[in-house]
C-alpha cells in the first residue's frame, strides 16, 4: 500500500521529469535563436502537454485518495500550478521558434536579446530549484532577474515608441522580447509557490 508520503515524492518527480523536457526545449530556443535557425520543438512541446495533464490527474488523485491537510496538500496545489507554468514556459518556446521559421533568416538577433534569454532561461533553472528545495535566497534571485527582463522588455517599448515605422527586425525582437518576459513572470510563479 503506498503511503502519501512515496505518493507525494511520486508526484515531485513527474514535476522532474516535465522540467526536463522544458530545459530541453529551452536549449533549443536558445539555440535558434543564436543562429536565428529554426529547430522542429513540436513533439517536445506535446510532451509537456500530456505531462501536464498527466500531473493534474496524478495530482487530483492524490487529493481524492488521502484527502491531505497541511503540507501535502500545498504540495499537491503547487505541483498543479507548477506544471502549468511549465507547460506555458514550453508554449512560448514555440512561439519563438515560430517568429524565427516566419522570419525566413532575414534577421540577425541583437546580442541584447541573446542576453536577455539567456537571463530568462536561468531564471527558468533557477525557479524550479527554488520550487524544488523549497530555496527562498533563489527566489530572490529569481526576482533579481526578473526585473532585468522586464526593464530591458519596457526599455524596448519605449525605443520603438518613439520611432515613426519599425523596422522588420525590431519588431520580431520586440515579439521574442514579449515572450521571453512572460516566461520570465511563469519562472516567478514557479519560484513563489512553495514559499
Amino acid at each position: 500500500m503506498s503511503t502519501p508520503d512515496a505518493e507525494a515524492e511520486r508526484l515531485k518527480d513527474s514535476l522532474r521529469r516535465m522540467y526536463g523536457h522544458v530545459t530541453r526545449l529551452n536549449r533549443v530556443t536558445m539555440a535558434s535563436l543564436k543562429s536565428w535557425e529554426p529547430r522542429d520543438v513540436s513533439d517536445d512541446v506535446a510532451i509537456t502537454e500530456v505531462l501536464r495533464d498527466n500531473i493534474e490527474v496524478q495530482a487530483t488523485l492524490f487529493i481524492a485518495k488521502f484527502q491531505p491537510l497541511g503540507p501535502e496538500l500545498v504540495l499537491a496545489k503547487a505541483v498543479i500550478r507548477v506544471s502549468y507554468d511549465l507547460y506555458r514556459i514550453a508554449r512560448y518556446d514555440r512561439e519563438i521558434i515560430r517568429i524565427i521559421e516566419l522570419s525566413k533568416g532575414r534577421h540577425k538577433p541583437s546580442q541584447s536579446l541573446i542576453e536577455v534569454a539567456g537571463h530568462v532561461f536561468n531564471m527558468v533553472d533557477l525557479a524550479f530549484q527554488a520550487f524544488d528545495k523549497g530555496d527562498k535566497s533563489l527566489f530572490e534571485q529569481v526576482k533579481n532577474l526578473d526585473n532585468q527582463v522586464d526593464e530591458a522588455y519596457l526599455s524596448a517599448l519605449r525605443r520603438v515608441s518613439t520611432l515613426e515605422s519599425i523596422a522588420p527586425g525590431d519588431a520580431l525582437e520586440l515579439l521574442v522580447l514579449r515572450h521571453l518576459e512572460r516566461i520570465a513572470d511563469h519562472s516567478v510563479y514557479i519560484a513563489a509557490s512553495m514559499l
